[in-house]
């Protein structure tokens, strides 16, 4: 996991412990691309064997699932896989189910606080193009995290509307949109102590806690 993630993660298993006297149980961090090459190219086969499709086919499928190799958030670093002991137990690691277990209610509500999302809600899977998987958080830092939840976002949506706004007007932070292009004017240095983010689309996500 990125530095960042991984303290936050720390705060959040140690809130959650707090709460509920357990552990919260991590079944995937980080993901090379090989990994993840040969979980898709499995995922293809098995789709193949076991639905009668062809290739094509079975390769849609299997990226409604499983991320195509280079495009998984697990290869950037900032995002985690969530499971508990008795859904392992059971045979079912990574399932629907999880969204009514304690740990998937908790991170829920909860997990904006340490900046992570669930990344693919049940109502969104035609904006993020990936089934509900109640177990996959991501981490986007805080403010954007709580932005994303109280507005009932996906990070898509999120970041199309700082695209088309250029901004965000939250209590706490300045937060901008710029595109790359822009990146290296000088009106951005005169912030002091700002975070910039790329966004993988070309532009930059700049935030700056208020004095």
């Amino acid at each position: 996991l990125s530095e960042e993630a991984l303290l936050n993660l720390e705060k959040m298993a140690d809130a959650f412990y707090k709460d509920n006297k357990l552990p919260l149980i991590l079944v995937s961090t980080y993901r090379d691309y090989n990994h993840q090459d040969r979980l898709f190219t499995n995922r293809i086969a098995s789709n193949r064997a076991n639905y009668g499709l062809n290739y094509e086919d079975a390769y849609k499928k299997a990226s409604e699932i499983i991320a195509i190799p280079g495009t998984s958030e697990h290869q950037s670093g900032l995002a985690i896989d969530f499971s508990n002991s008795s859904l392992i137990q059971k045979g079912r690691t990574l399932v629907g189910d999880f969204s009514n277990e304690k740990e998937g209610k908790w991170l829920l509500n909860r997990g904006k606080d340490f900046g992570f999302i669930l990344r693919y809600p049940k109502d969104k899977t035609d904006i993020t193009e990936i089934v509900f998987e109640p177990w996959h958080y991501r981490y986007v830092g805080y403010p954007h995290s709580q932005i994303i939840f109280k507005s009932n976002w996906t990070l898509e949506e999120y970041l199309e509307y700082l695209e088309a706004e250029s901004k965000y007007l939250h209590e706490d932070y300045d937060l901008f949109y710029v595109d790359s292009q822009k990146i290296f004017g000088d009106e951005i240095y005169y912030f002091d102590g700002i975070k910039i983010e790329n966004d993988n689309k070309g532009g930059w996500i700049l935030t700056k806690l208020k004095k």
